[in-house]
């Protein structure tokens, strides 16, 4: 986070853009958003959560509350396919 905050600084992006698969990039994003209030992208590929996937119950709560936060507080969401995008609506985040 200390990176992205001295490269926002430095460089003064019109937006802030996330990649998943590696989860804690969307809270870093989020983070980043908070502080700044620049636009947020966050870059899914592909959904975090799927019906049985990630497998491990503790990791599943973990993505699906990292999914649903950025979800709420993102600016534009982005999927490798349209398909994914069809049940990632806001009518789902609890």
């Amino acid at each position: 986070m200390p990176a992205g905050w001295a490269l926002i600084k430095k460089y003064k992006p019109d937006v802030i853009w996330s990649t998943y698969p590696i989860a804690t990039a969307h809270l870093i994003g989020l983070s980043l958003h908070r502080l700044t209030g620049i636009p947020w992208v966050a870059d899914f590929r592909d959904p975090m959560v799927q019906p049985d996937n990630p497998a491990v119950p503790l990791t599943y709560r973990a993505f699906e509350r990292v999914e649903n936060k950025t979800a709420v507080h993102c600016s534009r969401t982005v999927f490798a396919y349209p398909v994914f995008s069809i049940p990632f609506n806001r009518e789902r985040i609890r």
